[in-house]
């Protein structure tokens, strides 16, 4: 029985840390995103 609650502890970080990646994915894109966009707009105007 204990062993039960121990794997849905698991499955549980499992999620939370699938919910932290996909929210710093979401965060980070569109910085990245601008960054490299910015760049690209200095090579070309070179």
């Amino acid at each position: 029985m204990e062993r039960e609650e121990r794997k849905i502890q698991e499955d549980v970080d499992d999620i939370d840390e699938a919910y932290w990646l996909v929210k710093f994915s979401v965060l980070c894109c569109p910085v990245l995103f601008l960054c490299f966009f910015k760049f690209f707009i200095l090579c070309m105007v070179d």
